[in-house]
């Protein structure tokens, strides 16, 4: 073992013993030294831990604080709460009170409902009976509007066929009201003729079957003396297809015979448009007067 710095060496005139007691004390005194060095190394690890324990201490102080008032604003909170129950259990006891209400109206409802389904049902039953008599009568209604259908059709077939037969009875009234002289009514035999002629020349069968069913056709004799035609239409309301016939016929009167022949409708009813229509197509109107379609 090394001796400890600045100490004499061990003096040679000691005994064995002596030398033993002497080299025991240097190994206690440079165990003490050891000791000293870790105790030294002991105290800064307490002392720094001691240190963290402090600041630990001051941030758990910190922590209660923030605690407290945490406490604090918890115990206001739970104040308001029981004021907000307190507020609830008023409302609910209110709630309470219109559910039994409710429940009165409930069955009140329940008994208005039972009532309105008999009284249903009893208008179901009149309603059964009302639909029959409603399908009975829509049945006779319809057969009303078709015999009123038919009606009016055959009065429309009365009324022009009492136009057409006005029309030739006052032949000689509708050639003057155009400046002419009747001569002669073509008869149903030349119209034939001229309609064989027609379908001979290409004309359509329908226009040819039209012109032969013509209401009338008049020779006629101008102021000059010379002959023309007149094809008329008649009807006891003037349509435009009156129109188109009256002048397509006279066209074709012009066509087979060559002399001058113009178009005029005949009609009770002649509004201002088909008046236009025909005065812009060269188509002369004449008004039969109502007194002339009246029974004699």
């Amino acid at each position: 073992m090394s001796t400890p710095e600045g100490r004499d060496q061990v003096p040679e005139n000691l005994t064995p013993e002596g030398r033993a007691i002497v080299r025991r004390l240097d190994e206690v005194v440079e165990t003490l030294r050891e000791f000293g060095f870790k105790q030294t190394e002991v105290n800064d690890a307490v002392s720094a831990r001691l240190q963290q324990g402090e600041e630990r201490l001051a941030n758990h102080d910190e922590l209660i604080a923030e605690s407290r008032v945490r406490l604090q604003q918890g115990e206001e909170r739970l104040a308001n709460h029981d004021e907000l129950i307190a507020e609830s259990r008023a409302r609910l006891q209110q709630g309470e009170e219109r559910l039994a209400n409710q429940e009165v109206m409930l069955a009140e409802l329940k008994q208005l409902n039972a009532e309105s389904r008999a009284r249903l049902q009893q208008n179901e039953e009149r309603l059964a009976n009302h639909d029959e008599l409603i399908a009975e009568s829509r049945a006779h209604l319809q057969e009303g509007a078709e015999r009123l259908a038919k009606s009016e059709l055959h009065l429309g077939y009365l009324r022009g066929a009492h136009a057409s037969n006005t029309a030739r009875r006052d032949a000689d009234l509708i050639a003057d009201d155009m400046g002419y002289q009747l001569i002669d009514q073509l008869s149903r035999g030349m119209l034939i003729s001229f309609a064989n002629m027609a379908r001979a020349s290409g004309k359509h069968e329908n226009d040819v079957r039209s012109f032969r069913e013509a209401d009338l056709i008049m020779l006629v004799r101008d102021a000059d003396g010379q002959p023309a035609y007149v094809a008329v239409e008649a009807s006891f309301t003037v349509a435009a297809r009156d129109i188109e016939r009256a002048r397509r016929n006279a066209e074709y009167l012009h066509e087979f015979t060559g002399l001058k022949s113009m178009a005029a409708v005949a009609g009770v009813e002649i509004t201002g448009g088909q008046r236009r229509n025909a005065n812009a197509a060269g188509v002369h109107c004449y008004t039969i007067p109502a007194r002339d379609l009246e029974a004699d």
